[in-house]
């Protein structure tokens, strides 16, 4: 039987069909979005804002990781640097592991089941924390920090979270670099945008990478409104 034409026109997906359910890639595995994520955090530092010293010790912290999958978890964020708004103290890569590489082994042993995040601004910290356990590695400064970070990511296939901040450790939680103009939510996404690119360049695939304003210390309280109603924008525009 003769074909008189084939219609190559592309179709519209049936409605019928379900959706893929989207998923966060990470380096052992991935969590399934349909749902929110719990990300609990763990900070092994003297001087966190919230909660520096309660569980400084490794036993002090896994107690509190215990708690943490119990109330729900599905990550557990090991932070072994504070940037909290005032006061924060930078510390080098061997004191940072020191604090927080046994923390994720033995988290990583006991809850084999949970995610891990890293939470740091150096490569060699993140490399390491990868090697102990972690899946995720949680950047505040957005890999601006270490122009090696990107790279460690990618070639681990690690989740990561790029979290807009501007300055360093020592100041990005405080209002020193929080001046804007009249469009905050848009430099701020034009400013997120651009550590996305520096990643996917790196080879991390966009599946892998979330992103997100920051804390309103890094960001100043009057950005607050402006940033928030933008987050459906932001999703368009390709910010996770």
């Amino acid at each position: 039987m003769a074909i008189d034409h084939l219609d190559r026109r592309p179709r519209s997906p049936d409605p019928m069909s379900p959706r893929p359910q989207p998923v966060w890639s990470h380096a052992l595995g991935r969590l399934r979005l349909d749902r929110p994520i719990v990300m609990g955090i763990l900070n092994v530092t003297p001087d966190s804002f919230s909660d520096g010293g309660r569980f400084f010790s490794v036993d002090e912290a896994l107690a509190r990781a215990e708690s943490l999958v119990a109330e729900g978890a599905d990550v557990i964020d090991v932070g072994g640097e504070s940037t909290r708004p005032q006061g924060a103290t930078p510390v080098d890569a061997a004191e940072e592991c020191r604090r927080v590489l046994p923390v994720i082994g033995e988290v990583r042993r006991r809850f084999p089941n949970v995610v891990i995040s890293v939470d740091t601004v150096k490569a060699d910290v993140a490399e390491r924390a990868l090697g102990e356990g972690a899946a995720i590695v949680n950047d505040v400064s957005a890999f601006r920090l270490d122009d090696q970070m990107a790279d460690v990511c990618a070639h681990a296939s690690a989740g990561v979270v790029l979290m807009h901040s501007r300055g360093g450790v020592s100041d990005m939680a405080t209002f020193a670099h929080a001046s804007y103009g009249a469009d905050v939510a848009g430099e701020v996404l034009a400013e997120l945008l651009a550590r996305a690119e520096v990643a996917e360049l790196a080879g991390v695939r966009p599946r892998r990478s979330c992103s997100t304003r920051g804390s309103d210390s890094r960001s100043g309280a009057s950005t607050r409104s402006p940033c928030c109603r933008s987050f459906h924008g932001w999703w368009t525009r390709g910010i996770r």
